[in-house]
């Protein structure tokens, strides 16, 4: 245990160096998706070993059933960190060197086509609805979504009954809820329907990262609209309060549904999420470190090199089940849960990257992923096009999720997230409109 100990000292000297360097020299702002990616780092492989370390081992090892050795820990401690470096490298290189960085104009969005605009909006809210309605209906207290799931021998879960294809109409929300908070003669019933909407995701108590997204990007624009790059102190104590909210319903999926309806009071939520979460001090959800430390051993023990094979569900993944029905839900070679119960998690991009080619894939990925981030940034900066300035955003708050899962998943994020933005873009004309 000393050793994870002394690990979360060397990634926190590590973290600190590139932060500061970012932060103080370059000025880097808090919607940079380079912003987010330090946060994520910082408590998934900074705080996280200390957690560990505090409480002699942690939760995720005893369920998955495979324990991590010193060597372990060791190898986890280097590509943790040569990962950061490499995207802190790619970052200054696709930023065009290490320089102070630029805060984008103030802008706001113009509608020169409202009737084909609101006909379309319309069309794809009933759509978003309907598949939130899919997910949860007939739900109650007993399950947290309506839909069934199979799990297969790799540990991929598949649709039961439901297309996934349906369920992927609930992606169009979040990027409506944002695009119609960036147009000001429409902000109030924006304002309207991201209340509506978090409210129906506090309900649901799935998919938690949808109602983050949405509150996080309609932060953002309003930092960028005052031209500030850091927030005030009110805003950084209401993060932490909505980071909390986010983490008791982590704890029990069902406790608005409960409330609701008189099954629980607010007292006994917040004793459960003490007494089953409180230990983890806000990290029991990103629990990078704890699966990376057992993929590696397993990798390491095994020799279980994926080749690149996991990248390859890009390619099936969009073929429906009514032409492939026995389409696998993950392609590589390497099976985890032939080694220990690693279903329904995440390796995250560190181990997932490092499984490929080892050192030689971690280091390109993360080179390209920091040269990606500063690109995108660019796009803020510059463009004109809204589905470019709305894919910005669509990158920014699925930052974690390319971070958390690794592989591919992410592009069905952006996939379906684009498509509302293209279809709204293109039918209702709209203009981005800086100002000076």
């Amino acid at each position: 245990m000393d050793l994870i100990f002394f690990s979360g000292l060397i990634n926190l000297f590590f973290w600190l160096v590139i932060f500061f360097l970012t932060l103080l020299y370059m000025r880097m702002p808090i919607y940079h998706p380079f912003f987010i990616y330090l946060i994520y780092h910082f408590i998934g492989y900074v705080l996280r070993p200390f957690f560990i370390y505090s409480q002699n081992g942690s939760f995720l090892w005893n369920r998955i059933g495979v324990y991590p050795e010193n060597m372990d820990i060791l190898i986890l401690t280097v590509i943790s960190n040569i990962a950061l470096i490499f995207v802190f490298f790619g970052f200054i290189a696709g930023a065009g060197g290490f320089k102070k960085l630029e805060i984008p104009q103030s802008f706001y969005i113009k509608v020169k086509k409202p009737i084909y605009f609101s006909i379309t909006l319309i069309i794809l809210v009933v759509l978003g609805l309907y598949a939130n309605y899919v997910s949860m209906k007939g739900a109650g207290l007993d399950s947290v979504l309506a839909y069934q799931t199979s799990v297969d021998s790799s540990g991929g879960a598949r649709l039961v009954g439901t297309s996934g294809y349906i369920t992927a109409w609930a992606e169009f929300l979040p990027p409506i809820c944002i695009l119609l908070f960036m147009i000001p003669k429409i902000r109030k019933l924006a304002i309207l329907l991201i209340s509506a909407y978090v409210i129906m995701r506090f309900f649901a108590g799935a998919q938690r990262l949808a109602f983050v997204i949405v509150i996080a990007g309609v932060f953002f624009y309003y930092l960028i609209s005052k031209k500030q790059r850091y927030p005030s102190i009110f805003f950084v104590i209401f993060l932490i309060f909505f980071a909390y909210i986010f983490d008791i319903i982590g704890g029990d999926r069902l406790a608005m549904r409960k409330l609701v309806l008189g099954e629980t009071t607010i007292t006994e939520i917040l004793q459960n999420h003490k007494d089953t979460r409180g230990d983890n001090a806000l990290t029991s959800d990103v629990v990078e470190y704890d699966v990376a430390a057992s993929t590696l051993k397993v990798i390491h023990n095994y020799n279980e090199y994926s080749y690149g094979t996991q990248y390859l569900r890009i390619l099936i993944w969009p073929i429906p089940r009514q032409i492939w029905q026995d389409k696998p839900v993950y392609t590589s070679i390497v099976n985890l849960n032939e080694y220990g119960d690693f279903r329904y998690l995440t390796t995250g991009i560190y181990a997932d990257s490092y499984m490929a080619f080892s050192y030689i894939s971690l280091t390109i990925i993360m080179f390209i992923l920091g040269y990606f981030f500063s690109r995108m940034y660019n796009v803020l900066l510059h463009s004109d096009s809204v589905v470019m300035i709305l894919f910005y955003w669509i990158v920014l708050i699925f930052t974690k999720t390319i971070l958390r899962d690794g592989g591919v998943t992410f592009i069905y994020f952006w996939v379906f997230s684009l498509i509302p933005v293209l279809l709204l873009s293109y039918l209702g004309s709209l203009k981005v409109v800086r100002l000076k």
